[in-house]
């Protein structure tokens, strides 16, 4: 193993281990490979890499949710890596994402072949991650317009009861609620997977512009859920009945992630301490490395979403800033292992076409597997990135974007900073260059991580796994390239 990273200025020089940013760049050549070019910029759903030839296919979802997604992830990956490529494709798809709106303030999925024209409240939620992490890095006042409309939009339709509000159906028209949903789930509407998963974009264009519309549906969704919903058991698990969509992972992760982040914003103890009741049932269903099943009935039992995944991920850092550090061990683990694990890195075992099988207006067969790598697995085995049992899909796009959010979470709390107590915290031994210090980390090769403090720090604060004896904790500083102290840890 090289032990540093060539064509770097020395100060920037890192191990040659795990690096996030790196990932996050190799990840856009999935986003923009994904996009249909032919067929206006609407991204492919689905790809499936053990068909011969490897094939990518559109879904209903390519017209609404998957473009919120595509805008979010390009953002993030982008702020993570510095890459440009890509550029062109990425500002179609922003374009895209204004052309969802209709006058009602509501993003409704284009007329397909495959769908009727709709609000989706699945969509909204991408729609508004979309245009908030948009808006956050730009400030166009039309984004926020647009956020502004869809949020007065969103509470306009919402079916308000005494205490809290939702939404009756997941599907909305210009005529108002139809009840498709009752064919599939009886009389009842899964509340994770419409109201309860857009909380978190909520929270946090709240946070973002002060829009007290926003916080309503939050507060309101939330205590819905949490209270009224049926979604979850009193023990934290998740209700698996068919109404439940057989307790699908992400629509309830998601939603926990949402309520995690209310929790934190309001600083409520009450629904923090649910939200870590409910973690710790999902940390009992899936592996220590961060596989869990897509669901729990059905054959989601053999499927790993990285969707999911990085849901777990976001609760896992929300808890660990709030009073449980624990879990980020459970993060670090979770990142270095499966979630960096289920990202395409090589494409040589996909058999492909260049142009000998026609496309379709629904599938494309063109270079599936290049243009697939860096994308994230939909679909995965515990170790394997294709699931053979019940296989359907291997990619889908809302994994690979979400995998990129994934990676952003991670990378953007490897070091962070309190101000009002004047510390600097190192909570992920992953490599980061910040402006208080560069973590340089040779795990899990070498049992070292070097600090590069770059001002002076008040407080450091650096977590030591606690798998490792304070015994075997050894300090070395350094000056100008001279040792001035060593400290070995003796307490047990």
């Amino acid at each position: 193993m090289s032990s540093e990273k060539k064509g770097k200025p020395q100060q920037q020089m890192f191990p040659d281990t795990l690096n996030l940013e790196e990932r996050a760049a190799l990840a856009i050549n999935s986003l923009t490979g994904c996009v249909d070019v032919k067929n206006n910029y609407i991204p492919y759903m689905a790809v499936n890499l053990i068909a011969k030839p490897a094939v990518m296919i559109h879904s209903p979802w390519d017209y609404g949710s998957s473009i919120g997604r595509l805008v979010d992830a390009f953002i993030l990956a982008r702020q993570m890596s510095g890459d440009t490529s890509g550029r062109d494709i990425e500002e179609k798809l922003q374009l895209n994402l204004l052309s969802l709106f209709k006058n009602d303030g509501l993003s409704y999925r284009r007329p397909s072949p495959l769908n009727d024209p709709n609000a989706n409240m699945h969509d909204q939620r991408s729609v508004l991650l979309g245009l908030t992490t948009w808006f956050m890095a730009t400030g166009e006042p039309i984004l926020k317009t647009a956020a502004d409309k869809l949020c007065a939009a969103l509470k306009r339709i919402s079916l308000k009861e005494r205490d809290y509000w939702c939404f009756p159906s997941t599907e909305y028209t210009e005529r108002g609620w139809i009840s498709r949903d009752a064919i599939f789930v009886g009389t009842m509407v899964d509340p994770a997977h419409t109201n309860a998963r857009i909380i978190n974009p909520l929270v946090k264009y709240y946070e973002l512009t002060g829009n007290t519309d926003a916080f309503e549906l939050a507060e309101n969704f939330t205590r819905h859920t949490v209270y009224y919903s049926g979604a979850f058991n009193p023990d934290g698990s998740f209700n698996k009945g068919t109404e439940f969509r057989k307790g699908h992972f992400h629509s309830r992760t998601v939603s926990v992630a949402g309520i995690a982040r209310f929790a934190q914003f309001t600083n409520n103890a009450f629904y923090m301490n649910w939200v870590k009741k409910v973690y710790d049932w999902i940390l009992s269903k899936g592996t220590s490395f961060g596989w869990f099943p897509g669901a729990l009935v059905g054959k989601g039992v053999y499927h790993h979403e990285t969707c999911a995944l990085t849901d777990i991920i976001e609760i896992g850092i929300i808890l660990a800033q709030s009073g449980y550090p624990e879990y980020w061990e459970c993060v670090e683990r979770f990142v270095r292992n499966h979630l960096v694990e289920t990202q395409l890195l090589r494409a040589d075992w996909v058999v492909e076409s260049d142009n000998h099988k026609k496309d379709t207006w629904k599938e494309t067969y063109y270079q599936v597997g290049r243009r697939s790598i860096g994308g994230f697995a939909g679909w995965a085995a515990p170790n394997d990135f294709v699931c053979e049992k019940g296989h359907s899909y291997d990619i889908m796009t809302c994994c690979r974007a979400h995998g990129v959010r994934g990676l952003f979470l991670a990378w953007s709390n490897i070091v962070t900073e309190s101000v009002k107590e004047k510390r600097v915290y190192v909570n992920l031994l992953l490599n980061r260059s910040t402006q208080w210090l560069d973590i340089r980390s040779y795990l899990p090769h070498e049992g070292r991580v070097d600090l590069d403090i770059k001002q002076d720090i008040q407080e450091l604060l650096f977590r030591i796994p606690s798998w490792i004896p304070f015994s075997a904790v050894e300090v070395i500083q350094f000056h100008n390239g001279k040792k001035v102290k060593k400290q070995t840890e003796s307490r047990i």
